[in-house]
């Protein structure tokens, strides 16, 4: 006897698909430190150039009156510049890396 071959198979002979869910809960690494300049109208620009931050993530910054702004981080890992709408007169300006699945820095 011999091994049975496919043409002798049914469609009822199917096994069923295996799967598995996965949920990225890992966040991005926090962007390097950003290169803030001041612009001649008091407003400031924020960017970080390439290797700064993880590719396809967004990168939110708050200047030092609160507001913020954002960007896509381009493949390789540079984004900017992001602009403040306002004069900043002093303070901390600080990023925020945020992945695709949501996960924040």
């Amino acid at each position: 006897m011999g091994c049975p071959s496919a043409a002798n198979e049914t469609p009822a002979d199917t096994s069923t698909a295996a799967t598995a869910t996965y949920t990225d809960s890992s966040a991005p690494l926090a962007p390097a430190t950003p290169v803030v300049v001041a612009n001649p109208n008091g407003t400031l620009s924020v960017s970080g150039a390439a290797g700064a931050a993880e590719p396809g993530s967004t990168v939110t910054v708050t200047f030092p009156d609160g507001s913020t702004g954002s960007a896509l981080v381009a493949a390789d890992g540079s984004y900017g510049p992001i602009n403040s709408s306002a004069p900043q007169t002093s303070g901390t300006v600080s990023a925020l890396a945020t992945d695709a699945a949501g996960n924040a820095s």
